[in-house]
């Protein structure tokens, strides 16, 4: 599933970030997004994950995920 991730800036300070994985993530990041207009000093970047790096442990048990890590990049252009 493709997770999104909203970083938000005032004034250039780094804020914080937002990260979706839901069915509607590319929504909820654009009406995130629009909370935080520009004029009153904001600056927003999005992020988007399509893959991750995973973390495993094989054992004679079988296989087991460690940890896993969302490789997020910037969004890709729309197709023309």
């Amino acid at each position: 599933m493709t997770m999104y991730k909203l970083c938000l800036w005032q004034n250039g300070r780094l804020m914080g970030d937002f990260v979706s994985e839901t069915p509607w993530a590319a929504e909820a990041i654009e009406l995130i997004r629009q909370r935080f207009p520009a004029d009153e000093g904001f600056n927003t970047a999005v992020w988007v994950a399509h893959h991750e790096k995973r973390v495993l442990e094989t054992t004679l048990d079988g296989v087991r995920l460690i940890s896993r890590e969302p490789v997020f990049e910037p969004p890709r252009p729309a197709a023309s």
